[in-house]
């Protein structure tokens, strides 16, 4: 009876050792077992087309390949060749229907480049509405910036790649500085004969215009000339002292600022300005101060020729008008 117990548990010992082994390995599927897609399995009637491909990009055939749903398989090869397998009339329908069509001088200039420009005067932000007007739609699909380094990434086609090119060696140019003569005059509203005072004989004739229109006795008052930069922000304050009526005395103050855009073509300069013209007198029983003329306006300039930008009446007792005028020159032409 002792012999037959002992038995029986070997025996179960050995159930318990060798039965999780065998769940074990039927967890694990035979490799022979793994599905595969219909168009990757090899067949004996396949054959296999080596394309070499003279303008289009590997990738873009490839995948114009696939939108057909071919049962064929796709490979590259190298940089402009491609392998394709398949069936023999699915192959014919791939060189016919996609490499015929694909693989053209067109798709050369419509493929996506990628280039590094690096700009050595223009800033990034003021160059990034340029490059919008050439190649719309959302910014980051075309460029990317990095201002540290002022470096321009551009992915676009060949042929709009080339025209950002051209465009940055236009605009990437050291700032043109720029001198601007601005002209406060004084008139009196009504009509004379009498002959412009110390007014430049460049501005006379446009004088003699405004005194057709009912602006007379037309005075220099005070010339300010202010240097900047091309697309930089100037800032001018100055003052006068002057005399009123019945022994008045007081200050006229002149105040400028705005920024001066030169055009591409140098003929031309767009300037958005903010001028003011403020008078205060020390009069009994209390000093009084008026706003006497203020303009705010984007006017486009002729370099090198006088022009007038704002004629009016102030808001003053005394009658009077104000007439600003103002000539811009390049750093250049400055000192003539």
């Amino acid at each position: 009876m002792s012999v037959l117990m002992t038995k029986t548990t070997v025996w179960v010992i050995a159930l318990s050792v060798v039965a999780p082994c065998l769940v074990l390995a039927q967890e694990t599927p035979p490799k022979e077992a793994t599905p595969k897609k219909v168009n990757e399995l090899p067949r004996d009637s396949d054959i296999v087309q080596a394309i070499n491909l003279t303008h289009a990009a590997v990738e873009d055939v490839a995948e114009a390949i696939r939108v057909l749903n071919l049962p064929v398989r796709v490979a590259p090869a190298s940089e402009n060749r491609l392998l394709v397998r398949g069936a023999p009339a699915d192959v014919k329908v791939v060189l016919e229907q996609v490499v015929g069509k694909v693989d053209t001088p067109a798709s050369a200039t419509t493929r996506s480049t990628v280039e590094y420009i690096p700009l050595s005067h223009a800033s990034t932000e003021t160059i990034v509405p340029l490059l919008e007007a050439v190649a719309p739609g959302p910014f980051g699909r075309h460029f990317a910036l990095d201002p540290a380094s002022n470096l321009l990434v551009v992915n676009a086609p060949a042929d709009t790649v080339a025209t950002i090119r051209k465009l940055v060696q236009t605009v990437d140019k050291p700032a043109e500085s720029l001198h601007m003569h601005f002209l406060f005059l004084r008139a009196k509203i009504g009509t004379s004969a009498a002959e412009p005072t110390d007014v430049p004989k460049e501005l006379v004739p446009a004088v003699k215009a405004l005194q057709q229109s009912g602006f007379s006795n037309v005075t220099l008052v005070a010339p300010v000339g202010i240097h900047a930069r091309d697309g930089a922000r100037f800032e001018s304050q100055s003052t006068l002292n002057v005399s009123g009526k019945e022994g008045q005395t007081g200050d006229l103050r002149f105040e400028l600022e705005g920024t001066p855009h030169l055009a591409p073509d140098g003929t031309t300069v767009q300037l958005n300005l903010h001028a003011v013209v403020s008078g205060r007198y020390a009069a009994p029983p209390a000093e009084q101060k008026h706003t006497w003329f203020e303009l705010k306006s984007s006017i486009a300039a002729k370099l090198d020729s006088y022009v007038i930008l704002a004629a009016a009446p102030s808001s003053t007792t005394e009658g009077d008008a104000i007439v600003l005028a103002v000539r811009v020159s390049t750093g250049s032409a400055a000192g003539h």
